[in-house]
């Protein structure tokens, strides 16, 4: 029995992809034989004789919704059972996302955790562990402690309310559990210790002798394992351009995914991504995720799913600031993790106690020092002050989440 075949690309398109001024040519002049024979040609090998009769018959949405049906867990168990089978969970975010800190608090919450996890690797200077244990050891909340360590990320401070929560609420938590049965928080990022850094000089050395993050943090985690009687696994919170375990071709830096599934094995890694839009670090949105087609089949139920063997794992990955980079989702990430529709949700989650009058002076002294005419990334800095920073945060809220087509 014949199937008919649907067009996947019209010729108007065709023409519009193919040819630019002065080279344009009408849609006419591209047959949709041609098209055809081409699908049958090029698409057809890639995608194997079932997907592709889906395909061309207009049946891909089912097959999404049959595998999603199939495979799909609610995100908290899904997680839940990746930490149980995995030495190490890779869970990248984006930063400063309230959604995505509420899930991983609910999840630290859960009785189930512990039984599981014992440490959580967190994207902040590594150098501030001995802080962080006197954070977590004291017998009373000690939020200066956490303020003092969020404003030792990078140069300007990290502003994350959901990173500062999660210290908190893991602090809670140890204060119920026996312990062996405690969860430790460690620091594993670079940054540079500016309590050390006085003068230019001091500050020029500094940047010449940093590692490189990612080698940093693969590093720290591996000789935490190493020196740890916790036979338990582990939950690694960061950036998802960080836990790629996939490495670009002739690209530089290495992610710190790729790393630590050297390390450990690529099967006790396990790598999640999140469902954002194609944005960059400075929040300019470039568009959807392959232009839209995972915002429709997703829809708006919250799920988590392993990548290898699904329609989205072969999809080319496109989430790099605009930039079709090499590789598909599966091969960068074992799981996608959807929380929500991104047009749902708008601004970031931002700790605005951060910005004491001390740290804006301290901002002021860094600035200073590194030789920089900016107090906090664009802000000027003899414009520089606490109200300024905060009419900033204000003006950005949304830029992350907007999942307008382009």
């Amino acid at each position: 029995m014949s199937i008919d075949m649907e067009l996947l690309i019209t010729p108007a398109r065709v023409a519009e992809l193919a040819f630019r001024a002065p080279d344009f040519i009408a849609p006419e002049a591209v047959p949709e034989a041609t098209i055809l024979a081409a699908q049958q040609k090029y698409l057809k090998p890639v995608l194997g004789a079932a997907l592709y009769d889906r395909v061309s018959t207009g049946a891909y949405p089912l097959l999404v919704a049959d595998y999603l049906a199939a495979h799909a867990m609610e995100p908290k168990e899904y997680l839940l059972e990746k930490l149980k089978t995995h030495r190490l969970v890779i869970y990248g975010e984006l930063h400063k996302r309230k959604t995505s800190w509420e899930l991983l608090i609910d999840l630290l919450r859960d009785e189930r955790f512990e039984q599981h996890i014992g440490t959580i690797f967190m994207e902040l200077p590594s150098f501030t562990l001995g802080r962080m244990n006197e954070f977590l050891r004291s017998p009373t909340l000690r939020t200066d402690i956490a303020l003092e360590i969020l404003r030792d990320e990078q140069l300007y401070g990290w502003e994350d309310r959901g990173m500062y929560e999660l210290m908190v609420a893991t602090w809670q938590k140890n204060r119920t559990l026996s312990e062996a049965q405690r969860i430790a928080l460690v620091p594993v990022d670079y940054q540079l210790n500016w309590h050390r850094i006085t003068t230019p000089e001091e500050y020029a050395l500094a940047v010449e002798q940093a590692p490189e993050r990612n080698a940093h943090m693969a590093g720290t985690i591996a000789e935490t394992f190493a020196a740890s009687i916790d036979t338990r696994n582990a939950l690694f919170i960061v950036g998802f351009n960080h836990a790629r375990k996939h490495a670009f071709t002739g690209s530089s830096p290495v992610p710190a995914g790729k790393l630590l599934a050297e390390c450990l094995s690529a099967e006790q890694v396990f790598a999640i991504f999140p469902h954002v839009s194609v944005v960059s670090n400075t929040g300019v949105v470039f568009g959807q995720l392959r232009g839209g087609l995972f915002d429709t089949l997703l829809g708006d139920r919250p799920q988590a799913f392993d990548l290898a063997g699904s329609p989205f794992g072969m999809e080319p990955l496109d989430v790099f600031y605009g930039v079709l980079a090499p590789g598909t989702f599966a091969q960068h990430f074992d799981g996608y993790l959807f929380l929500e529709p991104l047009a749902d949700k708008t601004g970031e989650w931002v700790l605005l106690e951060l910005f004491s009058d001390e740290f804006i002076e301290e901002l002021r002294r860094r600035a200073t020092i590194s030789g920089s005419r900016m107090g906090w990334y664009d802000l000027p800095l003899d414009e520089l002050s606490r109200e300024a920073i905060l009419q900033k945060l204000e003006k950005s809220a949304g830029k992350r989440w907007d999942a307008s087509p382009i």
